[in-house]
């Protein structure tokens, strides 16, 4: 009878130890299982804050397009420079939690023109070594998008190669052309400054004298001089009235004197893509929740303009057309 007993008490504390085991199991299971919820929640809600930061941001650019359009404010035609509403846009939305949300964190916005970097797709090789690449990477570069030619051809690489003849679409396919391949991966320094003074999303050559860094307009020829001027001039910092130039009565005007007016004509007279209007916009959105720091990341590349080519495919419908969208 004690055996028996002893036995009973025996499988007992194993059916105890087992249940303990599974229960354990089974809560560290839906505790991760809610983490996992959790995390996806609040990557929902980061994604929707980052959304609405983009939509704000075209909210913006399609204001000022509207004011232009009716010269107010500034003056007509229009003219897109760095104390816009859009240029000012570097700023944080705060997401406060109450009785609509309880999300609690901040949106980050930045937009800037494309038009104030050299169009890769429309660029001359003297234009690209002037920015710092060789005279073989740039030349290089125009025989990738450029007409066809069997001389441009290199039959006996490893693998063969064959430019593309056709225009550049991102940046990351610079890396298929071996002569800037190689560049890029010699000088840690090239990328960041394609990244910043390039773009691939300008259909035809287009400048913003009004936007173009310094850099970008010596590429194109500008006297060191007159790029000191426009510099100058352009500081908005401190300024009692707005200071920019447009385009009236067919040729370059300024809201306030501009000493060095005639030089900058003369310039655009043989630099015809120079101008003061911009079309195409990199938009960057990124959301940060408070709790844990999720962060989410919207880059959309936006055009608005009536005679957009075919817009990509986007997980969003926009009014302005999109170029680009990346989600990160």
């Amino acid at each position: 009878m004690r055996l028996k007993r002893g036995s009973i008490l025996i499988i007992a504390l194993w059916l105890v130890a087992v249940l303990t085991v599974l229960a354990v199991a089974v809560s560290r299971h839906l505790s991760i299982e809610l983490r996992l919820v959790r995390r996806r929640l609040d990557l929902a809600r980061a994604q929707a804050m980052a959304e609405g930061g983009i939509r704000y941001a075209l909210l913006l650019l399609e204001r000022d397009a509207q004011q232009e359009q009716q010269g107010q404010p500034g003056p007509t035609p229009p003219a897109d420079w760095l104390g816009d509403d859009w240029a000012q846009a570097s700023e944080a939305l705060a997401f406060e939690a109450g009785a609509v949300s309880a999300v609690t964190g901040s949106v980050s916005l930045a937009i800037t023109d494309e038009e104030r970097r050299l169009g890769l797709n429309a660029a001359e090789a003297a234009q690209l070594t002037a920015l710092g690449l060789s005279p073989a990477a740039a030349q290089a570069i125009v025989d990738y998008w450029d007409p066809a030619d069997p001389a441009e051809e290199d039959r006996s690489a490893a693998p063969p190669y064959a430019p593309k003849n056709g225009p550049l679409r991102t940046l990351e396919e610079l890396r298929l052309i071996p002569a800037v391949r190689q560049e890029l991966e010699s000088q840690p320094t090239l990328r960041p400054l394609l990244d910043t003074e390039t773009t691939v999303y300008l259909p035809q050559a287009a400048m913003n004298v009004n936007t173009a860094s310094e850099a970008v307009l010596a590429a194109v020829g500008m006297p060191a001089d007159l790029r000191a001027s426009v510099a100058a001039f352009r500081t908005t910092t401190g300024a009692e009235e707005p200071r920019y130039f447009y385009e009236a009565d067919g040729q370059l005007q300024s809201t306030v004197p501009f000493v060095a007016i005639d030089e900058l004509r003369a310039f655009k007279a043989g630099y015809p893509p120079l101008g003061t209007v911009s079309q195409t916009f990199t938009v960057t959105a990124s959301a940060s929740l408070a709790r844990e720091g999720r962060t989410y990341t919207i880059r959309a590349v936006v055009r608005r303009s009536a005679d957009c080519p075919a817009v990509q495919e986007t997980p969003r419908a926009f009014e302005l057309c999109v170029l680009a969208w990346n989600e990160s």
